[in-house]
């Protein structure tokens, strides 16, 4: 892949599937189960079932974490070795002690907005799946053979405010138990009002929605959150080129930009 660094460059075209496949399948070879994200079993993202902590969560999130780690600094015509892209375990899965319903969030921080063409394109030859695009971010997803997900990614800058938001979430919950029980609370009360529901998933989205914006407001007064609105602009406008050329080759390839992400949205888990 090249590095499009340069404003006036023109970037190479996304993979297409047969390559993708061919790049992977290249990989996985030199990869044990333990290794391979693809080969452990995941979840059906629609479905609201829940489930208690389990501890096995961030050992898997590690093992995700060194899959995307390798897959980046293999891509020689980057920085990545000075500038790494900071990648931390966010959502339920990340928050001991919170029902889940078992999927692992990754927030990948790309520390320049000349990362995100290249960023993006890593995951697609990683068998990524683009799920969503938000302004300045764009969601990831990695399914195994039987189409279960077993990660997604959260693509974004780090430092820009919804980078830290979603880990000052985290790190409220974290350190606060009365929030995560009123957090598990609502779960568990969204799950049996939208359990017969048409769209289960949405109505359970809707019905959590109200606390998951209370807990991350008190969670962003509390820990705080450094605005940058320059750096947050020179994002979104890397996000929306990117946008563009992936419409450009594949218009089926993602899902039109949604409104900005609200925290109920935030979790696939």
């Amino acid at each position: 892949m090249e590095c499009h660094s340069d404003a006036g460059s023109i970037p190479p075209p996304p993979p297409s599937l047969v390559e993708i496949r061919l790049n992977l399948s290249e990989k996985e070879k030199d990869m044990s189960p333990v290794q391979n994200p693809r080969a452990r079993k995941g979840i059906n993202p629609n479905d609201i079932a829940l489930e208690q902590y389990n501890p096995e969560w961030a050992q898997q999130f590690e093992n995700d974490r060194q899959f995307l780690a390798q897959f980046f600094a293999d891509d020689v015509n980057l920085d990545w070795a000075e500038h790494p892209p900071v990648i931390e375990h966010i959502g339920s899965t990340a928050i001991p002690g919170v029902v889940s319903k078992g999927g692992i969030d990754i927030a990948v921080g790309l520390q320049s907005p000349s990362h995100v063409y290249d960023g993006a394109m890593n995951l697609l030859e990683m068998g990524y799946k683009f799920r969503k695009q938000y302004p300045g971010k764009i969601h990831a997803m990695l399914l195994n053979e039987e189409g279960e997900c077993v990660n997604t990614v959260h693509l974004m800058g780090e430092e820009t405010s919804e980078y830290q938001m979603l880990v000052n979430f985290r790190d409220y919950l974290r350190s606060n138990p009365d929030a995560l029980e009123r957090y598990n609370e609502a779960k568990i009360s969204a799950v049996e009002s939208a359990q017969h529901a048409d769209k289960p998933l949405k109505e359970y989205q809707g019905q959590k929605k109200d606390i998951a914006t209370q807990l991350n407001e008190e969670a962003q007064e509390t820990l705080g959150v450094i605005s940058d609105t320059i750096r947050d602009k020179i994002f979104e406008d890397a996000f929306s080129n990117l946008y563009r050329i992936l419409a450009e080759y594949e218009a089926d390839r993602i899902k039109p930009v949604g409104e900005a992400e609200s925290p109920a949205d935030i979790e696939i888990g």
